[in-house]
């Protein structure tokens, strides 16, 4: 993360690759919204859907959100239940959005 602060992302993104290569669920989440950030929604799904699976919270909420922003609202409503399932107020939000579509 500190690389991210120094501005040197390639080396960031490289240090953060081996991390979720060896399971870390929060490096996978930085990298999803290292890409998340560069618009490269395909990467930021990866990266989230690896941290989701290891029940990173905040990765399940990216990815309702990203689902919702693509249209893909039945998996919006799947990763935004899990966060709203926890009190998290901003899966709240999301579902309700999504009720009123």
């Amino acid at each position: 993360l500190l690389y991210k602060e120094q501005d040197k992302y390639d080396l960031a993104e490289k240090y953060l690759k081996l991390a979720s290569d060896q399971g870390n669920e929060s490096a996978q989440y930085e990298l999803g919204f290292f890409y998340a950030k560069q618009e490269k929604d395909d990467l930021a799904e990866k990266y989230w859907l690896l941290s989701s699976e290891q029940g990173h919270k905040v990765a399940q909420i990216r990815l309702g959100y990203l689902y919702m922003k693509q249209g893909r609202d039945d998996l919006a409503e799947k990763y935004l239940k899990l966060g709203s399932d926890q009190g998290n107020e901003v899966a709240q939000l999301g579902l309700e959005i999504l009720s009123k579509k």
